[in-house]
């Protein structure tokens, strides 16, 4: 791996920590993580020597065209929670990127901008973000992760119920296949991608899944690992989104997105997926194993 001056847009949550920790590991690359705190980066990273830090937010374009200059590489994540804005933002920082010599931009979008178009909320922003960049005049190449259902929305979805009625409760039905990601495995992948010769990725789109599972699947590894009987517990879809909307205080749009099921019994894990991991992909067991104290 060459050295590379590496931009990081999206440091500090479940991904992008583990992307720049990697990067950190090789001492050639030069990272520098924009970030709205400072603070928050130092306590994550402990300031090494090929670690710079500028405080900014992704909707200031003109401090981040200033600060952009003489990076070889980006790593896209917007967390925007105003999803219509995903498109204006990611395009305006792309942009600015490539006009500046960035030779690669590595965004995470997620597997839900591959459904047929306008079905899905969540799924139209990431795709019309997604479409915006690679439409731009004379870019750079623009490498897409497409991440499945995170393993982590156990933390804030389900730790609830989990925790004080022993159960998971869904729309599905139990033996439906569910398609999960380890955000470390997402933040692996993007960090070995931005270390990679560029051209070994091109325009590539991958999508990740990292383990199937059904919800009944889900319930006997989470009984296993916490050592009391969990349920999966199938209830009507008005009341999965009276608990998204008033207990996890989800916006109607995004709990309505959660009913959306569209898998199918061949959903499986991402072909080539171990073959970007240089790993097998790490499965919910083990995710449930390593964070087994959140839910007793």
């Amino acid at each position: 791996m060459s050295y590379e001056k590496i931009f990081v847009v999206g440091g500090t949550g479940n991904i992008g920590t583990r992307t720049v920790k990697d990067l950190l590991q090789n001492e050639s690359n030069l990272v520098t993580v924009y970030a709205r705190s400072p603070k928050k980066v130092r306590q994550l990273f402990h300031s090494p020597p090929n670690l710079s830090v500028i405080q900014g937010d992704y909707t200031d374009v003109d401090l981040f065209e200033k600060s952009i200059s003489g990076h070889t590489r980006l790593f896209l994540l917007v967390h925007n929670p105003e999803l219509h804005d995903m498109a204006k933002y990611n395009t305006a920082l792309a942009e600015r990127a490539y006009a500046a010599g960035v030779k690669q931009i590595v965004m995470i979008s997620g597997l839900w901008a591959a459904f047929p178009y306008r079905s899905s909320f969540i799924g139209n922003a990431a795709y019309e973000a997604e479409t915006a960049i690679a439409a731009i005049p004379n870019r750079g190449m623009f490498v897409t992760l497409r991440p499945s259902i995170f393993m982590t929305n156990h933390l804030w979805i389900e730790i609830h119920t989990i925790k004080n009625a022993n159960t998971i409760f869904g729309t599905i039905d139990p033996d439906a296949k569910e398609p999960w990601i380890s955000t470390n495995d997402i933040g692996e992948v993007a960090a070995t991608i931005l270390q990679d010769p560029i051209l070994k990725h091109r325009n590539a789109v991958y999508e990740m899944i990292g383990d199937v599972k059904s919800p009944k699947e889900r319930a006997s590894i989470l009984s296993k690992v916490l050592g009391k009987e969990i349920t999966y517990t199938q209830i009507a879809d008005q009341e999965r989104y009276e608990y998204l909307t008033k207990e996890v205080a989800m916006e109607h749009i995004k709990a309505y997105d959660m009913l959306l099921q569209p898998w199918s019994s061949e959903t499986k894990v991402s072909p080539g997926f171990s073959i970007l991991l240089g790993r097998q992909p790490e499965g919910l067991e083990n995710w449930f194993e390593k964070n087994k104290a959140a839910f007793l």
